[in-house]
């Protein structure tokens, strides 16, 4: 559990996580985290059902990915409140 209920750079199964993202979500709000973001590798496939899960549980979730990409080297770019559609 991070110290202050707040983690903005989580990954789903639709990614390289452990979780979907509804179980993500759920292990958050057991950890209480009350505030989170999904930011899965080059996709936005884990946001519709982690908006849909954060709804239910109470967690107030801002929408985000992490952009691979190549400048002398690999880069990851991190991105909030990004419209997934």
């Amino acid at each position: 559990m991070t110290e202050w209920g707040i983690d903005l750079h989580m990954h789903t199964r639709c990614s390289d996580g452990c979780f979907s993202p509804s179980e993500l979500v759920e292990q958050c709000a057991r950890h209480g985290i009350y505030t989170m973001s999904i930011t899965d590798h080059d996709t936005v496939a884990g946001l519709e059902e982690g908006i849909a899960a954060a709804c239910r549980q109470g967690i107030a979730l801002i929408t985000g990915l992490e952009l691979t990409a190549e400048f002398e080297g690999e880069l990851h770019i991190l991105g909030y409140g990004i419209d997934p559609s």
